[in-house]
């Protein structure tokens, strides 16, 4: 397709995590096709947003942050709130208060504010949950306005998100787009009139981990790239790196979120455990290729996009068998962690450190040929242009 269409992207953004790298991923396809592309969050406006590293700043804003710009009844109650009860937050992050809840329904506010915007795009993406905020909304909007919509779902899908009252809805997406073959068997077999395709993930700054030399010596320095919330299972991973008892091995956590003074509390008495906190997308191919051995323990997962880096830069893998990991790296991949146990964990991770320094080549080497074979920038960003225009 050579003419340009107006794009635009809905989606819960963040100040940094997946969704930024899978939204921002889409718009830059799409803008190397020429295409007018814009993002709408349903979620917070960050300022310092990590999709900055994507598209110019003046391509995104938020719902709320255009209520609080363009309507004055809601700029002039968050203004008094800012005045009686002060807070460090920008006031366009205070909507969801007691006083515009019950006297400015907001709830028709937001939702006045999506349709203005659909109306004037000519393609609809969402990039969420199956069943994310305001997807039912956006999605009836968009038939009812005859716009085409499409769907990058971010999360493993689960038995709950396909319920027939859900299903009535999701019905009026165009083209369902899915990180997995397992989210595929189960989205279509509910939904079998519905488009469905995979589009995987590939790694930004793709070069500098292709340029991350093979691993030739057996593995000692275990990481892993993370938020730090409960399904992460980050607490797991301490645990079983815990029990193996040996002092060459180390384990290096990057990431915030919740549960970031728990786990560090967790491993306080072992000095092999270091904690880095959140990292800029601009040194996520360093922090890659620094060490040896990406640990993922997730219960639930999309991708993870963090795989597929750690493919690129020929890092090896220990991960739960979750998402896209069994569609990426087969089956029958050695290093699956079958449950959420920490025995089972720590059992591989001690297999993998006995690794011969061959054997560790060899799986370094392997690993890599899949994702040069498979996930590159250029293959993802044609099937998206693919998918999403023609």
């Amino acid at each position: 397709m050579s003419t340009s269409e107006k794009c635009l992207i809905i989606s819960p953004i963040n100040q940094w995590g997946g969704v930024n790298l899978d939204v921002g991923f889409i718009a830059q396809s799409l803008l190397h096709r020429n295409q007018d592309v814009f993002v709408l969050s349903v979620g917070t406006y960050y300022d310092d947003c990590s999709l900055f590293d994507f598209i110019d700043s003046s391509a995104y804003d938020s719902v709320d942050r255009i209520l609080f710009k363009n309507n004055f009844l809601v700029k002039a109650s968050l203004r008094i709130l800012g005045i009686v009860k002060p807070m460090s937050i920008p006031l366009h992050q205070r909507l969801n208060n007691a006083f515009t809840k019950t006297f400015i329904d907001i709830y028709n506010k937001r939702l006045s504010v999506l349709e203005n915007y659909i109306s004037n795009y000519d393609r609809i993406i969402i990039c969420s949950q199956l069943t994310g905020t305001w997807n039912e909304e956006v999605i009836k909007l968009a038939k009812q306005l005859q716009k085409p919509i499409y769907i990058r779902v971010t999360q493993q899908i689960a038995p709950h998100h396909i319920l027939p009252e859900k299903l009535s809805w999701l019905k009026g997406i165009s083209h369902f787009i899915h990180h997995s073959k397992r989210n595929l068997d189960i989205l279509a077999k509910a939904l079998p009139e519905n488009k469905h395709s995979i589009i995987d993930q590939c790694a930004m700054w793709e070069d500098q981990f292709l340029n991350a030399p093979i691993i030739k010596k057996p593995s000692t320095e275990f990481y892993c790239i993370s938020r730090l919330e409960q399904t992460k299972r980050i607490d797991l991973i301490i645990d079983a790196f815990k029990s193996i008892k040996n002092s060459d091995l180390s384990l290096h956590i990057y990431g915030d979120g919740t549960l970031k003074n728990d786990l560090e509390k967790q491993a306080s008495n072992d000095d092999r455990i270091q904690f880095y906190g959140a990292i800029a997308l601009k040194d996520i191919a360093k922090v890659h290729t620094t060490h040896d051995c990406l640990l993922i323990a997730s219960s639930i997962e999309g991708g993870p996009y963090t795989a597929i880096e750690a493919m690129a830069g020929s890092r090896l893998i220990i991960s739960t068998d979750v998402g896209a990991m069994a569609t990426r790296l087969g089956k029958d991949y050695p290093y699956f962690v079958k449950e959420e146990k920490g025995a089972i964990l720590s059992k591989l991770m001690t297999t993998i450190t006995h690794l011969t320094a061959q054997e560790t080549e060899q799986l370094s080497q392997e690993l890599r040929t899949i994702y040069t074979t498979n996930y590159s920038v250029s293959e993802i960003e044609k099937a998206y242009s693919q998918a999403i225009l023609e």
